[in-house]
């Protein structure tokens, strides 16, 4: 409830004896899970990394757990720690499913983005849009931000993408942004 309203330092005060209190009970566990998302959405990027590296630490099966992974992502991508990310990113894409593959590699995109590697950007978006196209779920955002990044690059054909993005699906949050570009 704290969480849902933005109530981020009394969350923290919550979650950290529990962290100390109850170690090797999985309480603990599921309050760092906590405590990473809190201190992402606070902006304390450094300190969600370091929160699920000690996750990590305390309980390595917890790295099987996509959900968690792909929210230690974020915190890393959003920490600028790209070293950190590529060889587990290689791995991912080489070894998981597909849907996790076509997700690192728009993570890939965004890391590329972030280095001011638009190009490079642009063509990981559109391996994710052309080489996963059966996974929907991830398809939108691949196309959204390769249309993006093309509008930087003054491409004309990011309006292409946008459109069937629109067309093909509309309803998600990916085509309600790109509505009207």
């Amino acid at each position: 409830a704290l969480f849902a309203q933005k109530k981020y330092d009394e969350a923290l005060k919550l979650l950290d004896p529990i962290i100390a209190g109850f170690r090797f009970l999985e309480w603990d566990n599921n309050a760092r899970i906590v405590r990473g998302q809190i201190l992402l959405a606070k902006g304390d990027t450094a300190g969600a990394v370091e929160t699920y590296d000690q996750l990590f630490r305390a309980s390595p099966e917890a790295k099987k757990n996509s959900e968690i992974m792909w929210a230690y992502f974020n915190a890393l991508l959003a920490a600028k720690q790209f070293d950190k990310m590529a060889p587990q990113l290689d791995e991912i894409i080489s070894k998981g499913s597909r849907t996790d593959a076509a997700k690192a590699q728009i993570i890939r995109g965004d890391i590329k983005m972030n280095q001011a590697n638009i190009e490079g950007a642009v063509l990981d978006y559109l391996r994710s849009a052309i080489l996963f196209e059966s996974e929907k779920a991830v398809v939108p955002e691949a196309l959204y931000k390769a249309a993006e990044g093309m509008e930087k690059m003054r491409d004309p054909r990011a309006k292409e993408l946008y459109a069937r993005l629109n067309s093909e699906f509309a309803g998600t949050p990916w085509a309600q942004k790109a509505a009207g570009k």
